[in-house]
């Protein structure tokens, strides 16, 4: 009996240690263009979501929502899916150089011809 509570007790010890673990912040990647590609080759045989995910190794959902972003007429369109992840990426926000940056570089430039300053000077702010 006593061995039976210490095997509990473990038990209990390692499921909260695990849930500690769990609760940290989420990693999210974004599929690849490869990827893209087995999930457009699985689909066309007629697999099952499932199996691609295990396949692609990503979450189900995550394929399931890569392939209604990629739909063009209820298709899975390969080069719609990537050309839409480009634009994605192009547009990100973390990405975008703030206009009164562009402004003060492009003043730069026309009162000093020296990049080097520019260079020291932005490595500064």
């Amino acid at each position: 009996m006593e061995r039976y509570i210490r095997g509990r007790q473990l038990l209990k010890v390692v499921r909260s240690s695990a849930k500690e673990t769990s609760s940290t912040t989420m990693n999210y990647q974004q599929l690849t263009e490869g990827r893209r590609d087995q999930i457009f080759a699985f689909l066309e045989r007629r697999i099952s979501i499932s199996d691609i995910a295990k396949t692609v190794q990503h979450h189900r959902s995550t394929v399931y929502r890569e392939i209604k972003r990629g739909r063009k007429d209820n298709i899975y369109c390969l080069n719609e899916a990537q050309m839409l992840s480009i634009n994605k990426l192009r547009t990100a926000r973390k990405y975008r150089i703030p206009k009164e940056r562009v402004d003060f570089i492009r003043h730069f430039i026309s009162v000093s011809n020296n990049i080097q300053h520019l260079s020291i000077y932005l490595g500064f702010i």
